[in-house]
Parts: structure tokens; C-alpha cells; sequence
């Protein structure tokens, strides 16, 4: 017989006389499946001695299954007390590192804020410095655009402005102004002279353009090509040369000068 089957079909709380019922009736149909003979007495046994036994074996079956589970629930709350400290373990590590994160960051902060006080400690004592030279006596020159090498010191100034270049060239010192670009190969190559005679002839200025920079300016004058070197004076031009030629340059800067 199928206690199961049985315990199944009429649940925990299983009806007393539709208990018996089924369990008298699956014996009867079934006795060689509980170990029963024909003729056995057994077989002869009364209806409620039988129900007796088969209540004792599902109470037995119904004791093992409860044990089963409390011991399946066991297992169950030791691996959920497991996980738990694993967890807890893990947030722990976490609150650690982010403890160390957030130590190292303020030290890079504070390591930060230390070298910008000291940049800006430098750079205020740098200013002082340099306001101190630009109130002296030899610094009124300072704007002009300087040009050094190990033998001498010139200055050449640099037109950045039409405001300038009127200013400049409109007085009646004879102005020579060497009108370049950045991207020019020959003016690159001209500069060097430009610069030995700016050091040469005193009696005259020597001024920078950069068409590039001032545009106005350029095609005020009429500027078409790179170098020219063109002679200023009292606001008119008296004498042009275009091309990077030393020696065609140097004639130019005689006749300026003769004009002095």
C-alpha cells in the first residue's frame, strides 16, 4: 500500500474513515507489495488492525521527512549566517579602502594646495621684482622688442597696432621697417643682416612688422610680397625695397641715413 499516495491525496490532516477506506482498499488489490501471501495470516487480518499498522508507518515515514527538514533548514540558516559574514566581511574591506581613498586624496589636495602657495609666492615676489625694474630709470625701453646675441644688445621695436605704426612712423626720425611673415623663408634668412645693421647704423630706427599680426597696417602700405624693407618718415614713405638681397638692403639703410 501507498501511504504516500494516500497522505497525498487526503492531506496532513487526513479524514479518519477516508483514511481507512483507501488504505483497506489499495491492500486488498496489492498484498504482494507489502510482503503479504495468500493464505498468510496477514491477509486474514481485520480491517482496523491494518489501518493501525499503516498509521504507524506513515507516522514513521512522517517522523523522517520532519527530521529531513530540520535538517535541510539547518543547513540552509548555517550557509545564510555564512553569506551574511561574508558580507559583512566585504563591507568592512570596502569601508577600508574607501577610508584610504579618501586619506590619499586629501594628502594629494593638501601636496597640491602646498606647491600652488609656493608657485604663487614666487611668482608675487617675480612681480615685485619686476615692477621695481620697470619704475627705474633704464627701464623706459622695456615695450621695445629685444634682440640679443653674444656680442650686443639692439633693440628693434615691433609695430602690434595701426595706433603704433601712425605714431611711429609719423615723426621725422627716419624709420626703416622690415615687413615679415612667420611663414617666409627668405625673411628668415634676411633677419640675421637686419640685425647687424640695426646695430651698424644708430642714426636710424629699425621696426618690425608682422603682416601676419597687423593687417591693417599691411594694406595700408601695400604690402605684396615678403621681406620688404620700406624708409618712413614724417608719415610718408621714401624708399622701398622688396626681396631678401644683404646688399640691395644695406644701400637702402645708406640712403636713409643720408636723410637723418
Amino acid at each position: 500500500m501507498d501511504c504516500n499516495a494516500i497522505q497525498d491525496e487526503c492531506g496532513d490532516t487526513l479524514d479518519e474513515r477516508a483514511f481507512q477506506e483507501q488504505a483497506f482498499m489499495q491492500l486488498c488489490n496489492s498484498p504482494k507489495k507489502h510482503g503479504l501471501k495468500k493464505g498468510s495470516r496477514r491477509e486474514h487480518m481485520t480491517e482496523d488492525k491494518w489501518i493501525k499498522e499503516e498509521r504507524s508507518y506513515l507516522s514513521a515515514k512522517r517522523l523522517e521527512l520532519t527530521t529531513l527538514r530540520n535538517a535541510i533548514n539547518t543547513s540552509a540558516l548555517k550557509e545564510d549566517l555564512d553569506a551574511s559574514e561574508a558580507m559583512e566581511e566585504a563591507q568592512q574591506q570596502v569601508a577600508v579602502l574607501e577610508s584610504q581613498v579618501t586619506t590619499d586624496a586629501a594628502a594629494r589636495d593638501a601636496l597640491v594646495n602646498e606647491r600652488y602657495m609656493a608657485l604663487s609666492t614666487a611668482l608675487s615676489c617675480v612681480n615685485q621684482e619686476l615692477s621695481l625694474y620697470l619704475s627705474s630709470t633704464h627701464a623706459y625701453k622695456l615695450y621695445l622688442f629685444f634682440i640679443i646675441d653674444t656680442s650686443s644688445c639692439y633693440m628693434v621695436k615691433v609695430i602690434t597696432s595701426m595706433d603704433e605704426w601712425k605714431a611711429t612712423t609719423g615723426t621725422d626720425q627716419v624709420c626703416i621697417v622690415d615687413m615679415f611673415a612667420e611663414w617666409c623663408g627668405p625673411c628668415k634668412m634676411i633677419a640675421p643682416k637686419f640685425k647687424a645693421f640695426s646695430e651698424q647704423y644708430t642714426t636710424v630706427t629699425f621696426l618690425k612688422l608682422d603682416v601676419d599680426a597687423v593687417p591693417d597696417v599691411a594694406e595700408l602700405v601695400g604690402v605684396s610680397a615678403m621681406p620688404t624693407f620700406q624708409v618712413w618718415k614724417n608719415g610718408v614713405k621714401i624708399d622701398e625695397l622688396v626681396g631678401a638681397s644683404p646688399d640691395k638692403l644695406e644701400a637702402l639703410i645708406l640712403r636713409a641715413v643720408s636723410k637723418v
